[in-house]
């Protein structure tokens, strides 16, 4: 029977024509939805951070638990004003990579002598022969030392670079594939109102890069109040606001697997077996914030001085690796190696074993808001450790 569009005749179309086309389009939806499906069977990416500056004891973790983690990368690499890279692994980290032939990224970051340094970065990507030079460094780095790939973690990256960053992205991108590797990217997380982290244009780096990590903790931190590092709602509207810009299938959430102690005006850094150990000490029963889905505790010191702390644990990862599953994401990444739990470990098993279920959409208004970032990223007494 020949059909009308608009009062126009169509040719008629036989049987054999429909059937075939409509294999075509089969074929076609099943091709599209099959790297979601092989990405469902095998479960999501635990990934994560090898630093160096702890004793050993992140390089001891990541080796007796080598199973777990999928292409970690080693803290270890810093820029120079000259555009060059020091990478600085100790033999132990490289024996290690080398005798299980392991896949390991190796993070090149703006990390100075006591903190980030944006101002260095800047003088490199506003000059066109210093961003060659990075460039071409950073790519002769992953290929002396075997590397798999190269992660970026460029912190506090001003406004008015951020069409430099991701054309120096989209650039080490090109060359590192030349050279067989891969290039990820750590982001700060942002939501809708953000302002201070204009430095970033999600949408450009994600069709810059290959990965990106985007460092969902340090909600409250260093400089600001008490509260929860990575509170759930507010990695939940991260997520979301980042779905809006890149793919779910280079979308990594980071998880934090730290503490933050504040007492009076300082704020200290533990991991969470001093956590553990500080809890058994006191004898304290933590408490559990609903809304944030995150422990906390206070107590008194011998002098009198309340501390206020939060922390994560199984239960709290549990949280947000279930939001991660909610979008579908391509895996989580661990800040940092060796400081997470047992129990944190098994969740974190657990979830590279089926990780990615239901994907949503990320809502196309959000107007959930929330106050300005009290520290950013990874920028914190971490860091400091290795000065």
């Amino acid at each position: 029977m020949q059909g009308t569009a608009g009062g126009r005749r169509l040719p008629a179309v036989s049987a054999r024509t429909r059937i075939g086309a409509a294999a075509a389009l089969i074929t076609a939806a099943l091709l599209c939805l099959w790297p979601l499906a092989a990405s469902a069977a095998r479960g999501a990416e635990v990934t994560g951070f090898v630093v160096f500056w702890d004793s050993g004891q992140s390089r001891r973790d990541f080796a007796a638990h080598l199973a777990l983690w999928s292409d970690p990368s080693y803290d270890a690499a810093t820029i120079t004003p000259q555009g060059g890279v020091q990478v600085a692994v100790p033999k132990s980290g490289r024996e290690l990579q080398l005798s299980r032939h392991l896949k390991i990224f190796l993070c090149v970051s703006n990390y100075g002598t006591s903190d980030f340094d944006p101002r260095e970065l800047r003088r490199i990507l506003q000059s066109a022969a210093l961003t060659r030079r990075l460039a071409a460094n950073i790519v002769a780095a992953a290929q002396r030392g075997g590397y798999a790939g190269i992660n970026i973690d460029f912190e506090e990256n001003p406004a008015a670079d951020a069409g430099r960053l991701a054309r120096l992205l989209s650039t080490l991108r090109a060359e590192l594939h030349k050279a067989g590797r891969r290039l990820t990217v750590d982001v700060p997380a942002k939501t809708p109102g953000d302002t201070w982290d204009g430095g970033y244009d999600l949408g450009a780096i994600g069709r810059a890069v290959d990965g990106v990590i985007v460092m969902a903790y340090d909600d409250h931190g260093p400089g600001g109040p008490p509260g929860p590092i990575a509170p759930a709602p507010w990695v939940r509207r991260t997520l979301a606001y980042t779905l809006q810009r890149i793919p779910r299938s280079k979308v990594f959430l980071g998880v934090p697997a730290y503490a933050y102690d504040w007492h009076g005006r300082q704020t200290d850094t533990l991991t969470l077996p001093q956590v553990q150990r500080l809890i058994a000490r006191l004898k304290i029963a933590p408490r559990w914030n609903g809304v944030a889905q995150t422990p906390y505790f206070r107590y008194r010191d011998a002098s009198g001085q309340l501390h206020t702390i939060y922390y994560e644990d199984a239960r709290s990862l549990a949280a947000q690796l279930a939001l991660a599953r909610r979008y579908g994401v391509a895996g989580v990444s661990v800040w940092y190696v060796g400081s997470e739990t047992p129990a944190m470990r098994a969740e974190l098993a657990a979830y590279a074993k089926g990780g990615q279920r239901s994907p949503v959409r990320a809502p196309a208004h959000l107007w959930l808001r929330r106050s300005r970032r009290s520290a950013r990223g990874r920028s914190c007494p971490f860091r400091s450790c290795r000065a």
